[in-house]
């Protein structure tokens, strides 16, 4: 294969995977859509399928894999009143981060997949800044930097869909509502992704890519 015809592949690779950072793709907040329009093969991740019992969320859930996330039933958790308590979307699960420290969503490089929006109720501070940031091959394609709060979820979403590797929400800061809790913890519920392409698209994919390289050779 010549220089050429190597380089149109790459491209036509890394133009499949694009991170759009060009198109200045970022999360934001927003009214959530009443009936969101979704590419087929998306998931919203509910956590209600889980035990509660704020436990890690074992990786390979949802086919991703979770760093410092647990689970808890946000409706009968004994700390109640709380955020978790007001942050459940889909009864009755949420998950959590743990010791209020950064927790992560992420997948090997050659897997990646896409945040397309979700819901982030803070447990215990209101104003809690939220610092949004997805990675794909150790660098940061696209973040988004937000305050929520403990009276109710907040929606985000991205602004144009990229493929990542990493998803990273870091919590810091805010002014304590008063609850009996205390800590940049939050309840993430309802995380819609896109995690594997269709058999049919890689297909149609793959035959473009290959198509237009051997249009070119000839």
């Amino acid at each position: 294969m010549n220089l050429r015809l190597r380089t149109l592949l790459v491209i036509g690779l890394l133009t499949v995977f694009s991170v759009a950072a060009q198109a200045g793709a970022s999360f934001v907040t927003g009214p959530a859509l009443a009936s969101p329009s979704y590419p087929y093969g998306l998931v919203t991740i509910t956590f209600d399928d889980l035990p509660g019992t704020i436990l890690p969320i074992p990786n390979g859930y949802n086919n991703l894999n979770w760093s410092n996330y647990y689970d808890l039933d946000g409706v009968n958790y004994v700390g109640n009143p709380s955020g978790y308590q007001n942050g459940v979307v889909s009864p009755n699960n949420v998950a959590l981060n743990g010791f209020g420290s950064p927790a992560s969503v992420w997948q090997n490089t050659a897997d990646p997949f896409i945040v397309y929006s979700g819901y982030l109720t803070a447990a215990w501070n209101d104003n809690l800044q939220m610092d949004l940031t997805g990675y794909f091959a150790g660098n940061p394609v696209i973040s988004g930097s937000f305050l929520i709060s403990t009276s109710g979820p907040t929606y985000f979403f991205a602004t144009s869909p990229v493929w990542i590797d990493t998803f990273t929400i870091v919590s810091s800061g805010g002014v304590n509502h008063g609850y009996n809790g205390a800590g940049t913890h939050y309840a993430l519920d309802n995380l819609t992704v896109f995690t594997t392409p269709e058999p049919g698209t890689l297909i149609l994919i793959g035959t473009g890519i290959i198509g237009l390289a051997r249009k070119l050779r000839r």
